[in-house]
């Protein structure tokens, strides 16, 4: 699939191994915002009521992301109508905060404060080469998709087609990594 390469806002792209899991780092270190106003102050420990949460690196500049934000976007308002069931943070790739708030207006999420260290340091934490890339956890932090973006594809009859929304949450829903059987399959 199409992706652009990270460009990395930041200089600063030496911040060692993380110790803790994502979630407990956030608890930590990061408010968050609303995209469309920028002004509201938001917690982890709000973001976490929803049963998964995604982490979505993305960018104003990069064609692929412009193609899958709408996409996500309509996911996010339908599965989240009636109940809250999926939250998504924003880790801009932005080179300029006029970018990041053209970029971020339209979206209906949180996000990270423009040039928050922490972006860096997920972006690091779990290998982010380009972009978009989305990244699925329950609430408690288990990974759920590490490649969320494509997990909105499928095929039928042996020909791509794009899955509907509730398809999507239900393999979100219902699925979780096993590292174990990912390093077996690796080793032997």
């Amino acid at each position: 699939s199409e992706m652009c390469i990270r460009d990395r806002v930041s200089t600063q792209s030496t911040w060692g191994y993380l110790r803790y899991t994502m979630v407990e780092k956030l608890d930590f270190e990061t408010k968050f915002i609303e995209c469309q106003d920028h002004k509201k102050d938001i917690s982890w420990s709000y973001i976490k009521e929803a049963p998964l949460v995604g982490i979505y690196f993305s960018a104003h500049w990069c064609p692929p992301c412009k193609k899958f934000t709408p996409m996500l976007a309509s996911l996010y308002t339908e599965v989240n109508k009636e109940k809250r069931q999926l939250e998504i943070v924003y880790c801009s790739n932005d080179h300029s905060l006029g970018m990041f708030a053209e970029y971020t207006k339209g979206m209906p999420w949180k996000a990270m404060p423009f040039q928050d260290p922490m972006i860096e340091r997920l972006s690091d934490k779990h290998d982010v080469k380009g972009i978009p890339r989305l990244i699925i956890f329950k609430n408690t932090g288990e990974i759920v998709s590490l490649d969320g973006r494509q997990d909105f594809y499928g095929t039928e009859k042996g020909k791509p087609v794009i899955l509907g929304n509730s398809a999507i949450l239900a393999k979100w829903m219902g699925k979780q990594l096993n590292f174990a059987l990912i390093i077996l399959r690796i080793y032997y």
